[in-house]
């Protein structure tokens, strides 16, 4: 038999041209949510078990969360609080959590014990799983896969069909696009573009102005900085360091404790 988990209240509000009802809990849903707990805003629907927000599992929207189609799927148990909006196609599972000022559109999937917050935009088919945390200003898009325990965070732009693995950092106003793949703990900071099929793995570090792009693979212990460009089917490892402005192409391989800084 079925047994709703919450019920629609007389409290709406309007927003993006949608009229959304605010939830109470019909019985305990998990901790801090008791029966009678005042929840988020869902799209109102006769058929209530069809609505956005799963009846089973630990799964609630909280607070000013505004959940804008009944096409969403937030299930297991998934938590949306703060003033998050979620469109579209959208699907929160596992132990997810989203919060703040987190707005999340077409068929993104969040999963696992992911962790979006602050102001952060995500849209497209991005898929976020594992532990990763993703805090706001960031923009997401495209066919991004975060996974692993990624910091995402500061103004950083990342779309395409980036790959962002393993305990990646990126950071600042860092812009990570077309097929690159960051893995590893390497870091992404400042202004730094990677782009093409890049890859930055291991421990590297990508920092300040500096361009990573083509089939280019930073790796190791290297670090890439200032105004440097790395290109071509370039290989920088080890403890090399690259800064200034550096032009490295071709099939050059650079490694070992060499510095450049022109």
């Amino acid at each position: 038999m079925f047994y709703p988990k919450f019920e629609f209240t007389n409290e709406t509000i309007e927003s993006h041209g949608i009229i959304l009802h605010r939830i109470k809990s019909l019985k305990e849903v998990r901790d801090n949510v008791p029966k009678g707990t005042i929840g988020g805003f869902l799209p109102f629907t006769d058929e209530i078990k069809l609505s956005a927000l799963s009846h089973e599992g630990t799964c609630w929207i909280a607070e000013n969360s505004m959940i804008f189609s009944n096409s969403v799927e937030i299930k297991d148990s998934a938590l949306v609080g703060g003033k998050a909006q979620i469109f579209d196609n959208v699907s929160i599972s596992d132990l997810a959590i989203i919060s703040e000022n987190t707005i999340i559109r077409g068929n993104s999937k969040i999963r696992g014990s992911a962790k979006i917050k602050g102001k952060a935009k995500i849209s497209g088919n991005t898929l976020i799983t594992g532990s990763s945390i993703v805090l706001g200003p960031t923009t997401i898009s495209d066919n991004v896969h975060i996974e692993g325990t990624c910091n995402i965070s500061g103004k950083s732009i990342i779309e395409g069909n980036a790959q962002i693995l393993g305990a990646s950092q990126i950071g600042g106003h860092a812009k990570i696009s077309g097929n690159a793949r960051i893995s590893g703990s390497a870091l992404v900071r400042g202004t730094a573009r990677i782009f093409g099929r890049a890859k930055i793995r291991d421990a590297a570090k990508i920092r300040d102005a500096a361009w990573v792009f083509e089939n280019a693979d930073i790796c190791e212990a290297a670090s890439v900085s200032g105004n440097a460009r790395i290109f071509g089917n370039a290989r920088i490892l080890g403890a090399a360091k690259i800064g200034g402005n550096s032009i490295i192409s071709g099939e050059r391989i650079i490694g070992g404790a060499t510095e450049i800084k022109d």
